[in-house]
């Protein structure tokens, strides 16, 4: 690259958008909600920079009216920890019950660090390395992957995605587990929860099929 297109290039000209802030990081909820309004340019524009957009609808006299509670940040991490209890135990049961998936064991690895290392490269590498190694495993054991650390590119840049799900490995084929807290009542959840939730497992299917295809394996994520 030359000088002149490092002062005229894409990446130059979306941090002038910035000015002097930092560009913000995507995950798995603000990828999600990039299909809201596919066909704004001006947001499209906004989220290639990395602009904060809550904080500049703040600057322009528009604040956010609410963000995410804390206790409902509480309550979904105590759900997700009781979910993940004892090597997932109630997850496999769940499996195995409800979606009558064969799984006799299953391997179970908290991908949240590597030997007391939490680098974020680190953990993406051990992550492909793991899936990559399950992928091809003559084997029909089950292994489920607890804080997997995924990649995935957005507007040139990319965000790593640190989900709060288990990516199930069962005969080939990988399944994402998206797990969620919010009530189910009379047998029926709420259909615009239930949607999100959906819509932000795919981003996770995305970034798994990025994983899988940078070590060469057919891409078979589902949700």
């Amino acid at each position: 690259m030359t000088r002149t297109e490092a002062r005229t290039g894409p990446e130059a000209r979306l941090a002038r958008l910035r000015g002097r802030a930092l560009p913000k990081s995507h995950n798995a909820r603000t990828i999600a909600a990039l299909a809201a309004n596919p066909g704004c340019a001006r947001r499209a524009i906004m989220n290639a920079a990395g602009v904060d957009k809550q904080r500049l609808a703040a600057y322009a006299g528009f604040p956010a009216p609410f963000g995410q509670s804390r206790f409902a940040l509480a309550r979904g991490n105590a759900f997700e920890a009781q979910v993940k209890a004892d090597g997932g135990a109630e997850l496999l049961t769940l499996l195995r019950e409800h979606l009558s998936l064969p799984i006799p064991e299953a391997h179970y690895d908290d991908l949240s660090e590597v030997g007391g290392n939490s680098s974020l490269d680190l953990r993406h590498a051990r992550t492909k390395s793991l899936l990559a190694a399950a992928a091809t495993a003559d084997t029909a054991k089950g292994t489920m992957f607890d804080h997997p650390l995924l990649r995935l590119e957005v507007g040139g840049r990319h965000a790593f995605l640190e989900p709060d799900l288990i990516a199930f490995q069962l005969h080939g084929k990988f399944r994402i587990v998206e797990i969620k807290s919010f009530a189910v009542i009379d047998g029926q959840a709420d259909g615009g929860k239930v949607a999100a939730a959906a819509i932000q497992s795919a981003v996770y299917v995305l970034a798994l099929r990025d994983a899988l295809a940078e070590q060469n394996i057919p891409p078979e994520p589902s949700c």
